[in-house]
């Protein structure tokens, strides 16, 4: 593993970028550094305070208000004329508001287990990005690998042609087609060099680092097989799916958003309490306390209240509506990968045997070449097959995993797999 680590490092070189010292990371620690330091789960963790505060700020109205006061007052008639500057203690509590605090009260709540939600289903699919991104890297690692492989097969092929040469078997075309699968062969290198930059970089961000750190992933592209159906996973989205249950809960609020409009309609119901000295006379008069009972309604307001009514129906007919749509594109996304999946599941299942075999036929024209039954053309043919169909293997145990994680996104939990095939990393 370190010397595929330094071979790749070098490679990475040879492609013009440098680096600082490689930084091995592992799966595990992945996950660890993401939770601690992703910025995007920073900010919902910020949000849930924020939904928090507005809940205990929604919830403060139903407190009574209590302070100090000073104002200047002024009372005329044509019997008298009054001023004077009033100071003292207050007390105020609304008693009824149309239940309009009430249902402000209860959709903040909503609000909040939405955020709630939202944070708590980032945390669980951020350890599922994080490795997406991960085996990506690792894919662009092993790829590089491959072709280091492969040029070193190539070197061995291209010495064997020579020597053909020199005894006069074959002629310097021979040697020219080595030649050629090797500028061919480093030429795709730099290709996956600057796929690995590009994995990296998608690494970094998701994990919130701020060093540049030139990370070198640790493990092995592993294989699973699916261990549930289609119709188990498909039961599992109304619950999990994060858009539909933070649909929901947005449904709801408009809900109680719609009712808080109706109490425009209704009476409101304030107390006052007040105690300090009233300077309406020439003289300060001694403290005294008023206790004051207002009831208002509101019988015209230039139909601002039948306007609201409006908005708050169409603000619940429009989550009602994204809701639903939510819940379609859940399944379709669901069904679509869930079906990709199986066929990937096959196809890396077969690319297992295709391996073997293409290895058992490169080793055979191999002999054949050094016994002069086959040709240069056989032999480079044979060499590039089985990179071939390595390749192939490693886009398709990558691509499960992209389409796993799609699944797990839309029903919002992980699925029931069991261990396949693997690929060592070298």
């Amino acid at each position: 593993m370190i010397k595929a680590i330094w071979v790749l490092f070098f490679s990475l070189l040879l492609a013009g970028q440098t680096f600082a010292r490689p930084v091995p990371l592992n799966l595990e620690a992945a996950v660890a550094k993401a939770y601690s330091a992703n910025l995007d789960l920073q900010t919902l963790k910020k949000q849930v305070e924020v939904e928090r505060a507005g809940e205990a700020k929604a919830r403060s109205v139903f407190y009574p208000k209590l302070g100090l006061e000073t104002r200047y007052e002024s009372f005329s008639s044509a019997y008298i004329r009054q001023s004077g500057s009033t100071s003292g203690a207050f007390l105020e509590w609304n008693v009824f508001n149309g239940f309009q605090d009430r249902f402000v009260l209860q959709a903040q709540g909503l609000a909040k287990q939405g955020s709630e939600l939202r944070l708590a289903k980032f945390e669980q699919s951020l350890s599922w990005e994080v490795g997406l991104s991960f085996y990506r890297l690792l894919a662009a690692q092993e790829k590089i690998n491959l072709f280091e492989q492969a040029l070193l097969r190539n070197a061995q092929q291209k010495e064997m042609a020579r020597k053909r040469k020199a005894a006069g078997l074959v002629s310097a075309a021979d040697v020219l087609e080595f030649d050629l699968f090797e500028s061919s062969l480093r030429s795709q290198r730099l290709t996956h060099a600057s796929d690995f930059r590009e994995a990296q970089a998608a690494l970094r961000r998701i994990l919130g680092d701020e060093e540049q750190s030139d990370f070198i992933p640790e493990g092995k592209l592993t294989h699973y097989h699916l261990d549930e159906s289609l119709a188990e996973v498909l039961g599992r989205l109304n619950a999990g799916n994060v858009a539909i249950s933070t649909g929901k809960l947005e449904v709801a609020r408009a809900e109680s958003m719609a009712k808080n409009v109706n109490g425009g309609f209704l009476p409101k119901l304030d107390l006052r309490a007040t105690y300090g000295s009233r300077g309406l006379e020439d003289t300060l008069t001694a403290p005294e306390t008023m206790l004051m009972g207002v009831a208002k309604w509101e019988l015209f307001s230039g139909f601002d209240t039948l306007a609201a009514r409006r908005e708050a129906a169409a603000r619940v007919a429009q989550a009602e509506a994204s809701l639903r749509a939510n819940s379609i594109r859940a399944r379709s996304e669901a069904e679509g990968a869930f079906t990709r999946l199986r066929s990937l599941q096959e196809q890396v299942d077969f690319e297992v045997k295709s391996k073997d075999q293409a290895l058992k036929y490169y080793s055979a024209v191999s002999d054949e070449y050094r016994r002069g039954i086959k040709n240069s053309s056989d032999l480079r043919g044979a060499s590039g097959q089985v990179l071939e169909v390595e390749l192939r293997d490693i886009n398709h145990r990558l691509e499960f995993f992209e389409q796993k994680v799609r699944v797990e996104m839309a029903m919002g939990g992980p699925l029931k797999l069991s261990l396949g095939g693997v690929v060592h990393a070298e």
